[in-house]
């Protein structure tokens, strides 16, 4: 997976995400902590409205030039006011627009024209606010269905951007159950001890 790298005229620009900022912060303060690390502020970076996060924390999305998000990024932190804050660079997930499939873009596709389709159903005649059908994003759901995408639709992404196929394996219990039953059979099956009766008759007092 590559970083995201936007080009603006001749300027490339890398985009990052920042976390843990007070509640107090403000655009303001992210700019001061991105001239007290880069040495200044260029009129083509740009800085994502503050997002809530977890413990009263805020989020935001930084666009700056190269070198600045570079340098921020190897780092790996941002001071903003007294805090240091989390930075991580900004991944691009590869997705065709018109499929949907996740291992190619769609100047390159070969796979059906979703891109007027309900993103939960793949039907065309409603969108995904109304659409009562199960999410495609239910794993017994897709089981059922067929990936005729041409493309790899069973990528789980995670932060780091990486893609991993995980492979559920599904037990029949019906299938299980005789092993249980041969185990208690062959419990049933242990030898008795033999009972020996004698017949007080026929030994006389």
């Amino acid at each position: 997976m590559r970083g995201v790298t936007k080009r603006l005229g001749l300027t490339k620009l890398n985009a990052m995400h920042v976390r843990g900022m007070e509640a107090e912060s403000t655009v303001d303060d992210i700019k001061d902590a991105v001239v007290e690390s880069t040495g200044n502020w260029d009129e083509e970076n740009k800085i994502s409205e503050l997002r809530p996060l977890g413990n009263d924390t805020l989020a935001a999305t930084l666009t700056l030039k190269t070198e600045q998000g570079d340098k921020i990024i190897e780092d790996g932190f941002l001071r903003v006011g007294l805090v240091k804050c989390r930075v991580e660079k900004r991944l691009n997930v590869m997705k065709c627009q018109r499929c949907w499939a996740h291992d190619h873009y769609m100047e390159n596709c070969k796979g059906p024209d979703r891109s007027g389709c309900c993103y939960k159903c793949r039907k065309k005649d409603h969108n995904a606010k109304e659409c009562n059908s199960v999410s495609l994003t239910n794993k017994s759901y897709q089981q059922n269905v067929p990936n005729d995408t041409g493309g790899d639709q069973s990528g789980v992404f995670t932060e780091t951007g990486n893609t991993d196929k995980k492979e559920t394996k599904i037990v029949d219990k019906k299938q299980s159950m005789p092993s249980k039953i041969q185990r208690s059979n062959s419990l049933s099956e242990t030898p008795k001890k033999e009972t020996r009766h004698i017949n007080r008759r026929q030994h006389p007092h």
